[in-house]
């Protein structure tokens, strides 16, 4: 998706706009410009990178820029991109592999994150947008940790989502 803005901490940039039908869940109580909604995702992502990854061990997601020939056109650096769009009625988020490759055991790949960027738009959510947002953002960052393991082939997706989704889900 191409976003105007993105906010950035260690290890994510989280694109969003805050008009039109991508437009995040609007609040900024602290007037500083950056949408409430993006700040508590970004603080949400990173304390989901503690534990998984630093407490737990996983693996760390592939660096956004690894296998591309052109990084400007894909986040411009190595954090993982997540980006804020209206996914619809009923959609939470998705993980998208971005590049793969093959490293002799497995086909790995780096990812992208695109969340519903306003959950009032979800039926049980009309007035709290947070408690979907943060386990959205847990479940999807465990998806870009397990295309850095592997990353099933078109062919083997069918069978292996369930995996890939049930891990998501139990994490």
């Amino acid at each position: 998706p191409d976003l105007p803005f993105s906010y950035g901490t260690e290890h994510f940039k989280l694109w969003y706009d805050t008009t039109g039908n991508d437009a995040v869940y609007p609040a900024d109580t602290d007037d500083n410009e950056i949408p409430d909604y993006i700040e508590q995702a970004g603080i949400y992502l990173e304390q989901v990178w503690d534990i998984v990854v630093d407490s737990l061990g996983y693996r760390r997601p592939l660096p956004d820029t690894l296998w591309l020939p052109d990084t400007a056109d894909y986040g411009g650096d190595a954090r993982t991109d997540v980006y804020f769009v209206n996914m619809g009625r009923g959609l939470y988020g998705e993980t998208q592999p971005r590049a793969n490759h093959f490293d002799g055991i497995s086909n790995k790949a780096t990812a992208y994150i695109e969340i519903q960027s306003d959950m009032t738009r979800l039926e049980n959510y009309a007035d709290n947008p947070f408690p979907p947002l943060k386990v959205t953002c847990a479940h999807e960052f465990f998806h870009t940790v397990q295309f850095a393991y592997r990353c099933p082939s078109d062919a083997e997706y069918s069978n292996f989502i369930w995996w890939m989704e049930a891990t998501a889900v139990f994490n």
